[in-house]
């Protein structure tokens, strides 16, 4: 399937885009995406190394309904979960490594809220 890496144990919600046939997404086993999710070519969801000692959650990714990542974004979890919260939109290239609040643009490297969709900001 066109360079597409999507484990078994991926929790995927009713509603997933892939857009441009999904070419070169990846996501470890541990991600979780909600509802209505609409997921870019080129994007990782992945893990970051765990240092000694560390517990990986069930879903280090957590991607809620109603979100949009863009090319080649990266969602990194750990040993805290990495949550997207409903309605997050995640700007392209971007590099999150940390939970967003609902509906916010993050964009950059590393991501950073650049405001809230229905926002005056």
């Amino acid at each position: 399937m066109r360079g597409i890496e999507i484990p078994k144990s991926v929790v995927i919600g009713p509603g997933l885009v892939l857009q441009h046939r999904g070419q070169g997404i990846v996501m470890s086993p541990n991600v979780r995406l909600g509802r209505n999710v609409q997921v870019f070519h080129q994007v990782t969801l992945g893990v970051r190394d765990l240092r000694p000692g560390e517990a990986l959650p069930r879903f280090a990714v957590d991607i809620e309904d109603g979100c949009k990542i863009y090319p080649g974004a990266k969602i990194i979890g750990g040993s805290r979960p990495t949550v997207l919260a409903h309605g997050t939109t995640v700007g392209p290239n971007s590099v999150v490594t940390s939970s967003s609040s609902p509906n916010q643009v993050l964009s950059g490297i590393p991501a950073r809220p650049l405001t809230s969709r229905g926002s005056q900001s």
